[in-house]
């Protein structure tokens, strides 16, 4: 079990293929007891943005197509 502590957006910088994007989580949940960070797949398709998801990876794409996020 673990415990919510907050509520809200959190923005991130992120670095692929050398370009660097600020990316904003909205409705994002604080949880510190996670070891992880976890995404919710249908709150970003709700948004449109794309997941292509491989054997060892997925890559996160924008309305607009661009690659912004890879996660091994």
């Amino acid at each position: 079990m673990f415990a919510i502590v907050r509520r809200g957006n959190v923005d991130v910088s992120c670095t692929m293929n050398g370009v660097t994007r600020k990316i904003t989580f909205e409705d994002a949940l604080h949880t510190p007891g996670l070891q992880s960070n976890l995404i919710s797949v249908s709150k970003l398709s709700k948004k449109g943005v794309t997941i292509n998801l491989d054997v060892d990876k997925a890559i996160v794409k924008s309305k607009e197509g661009i690659e912004f996020l890879l996660v091994t």
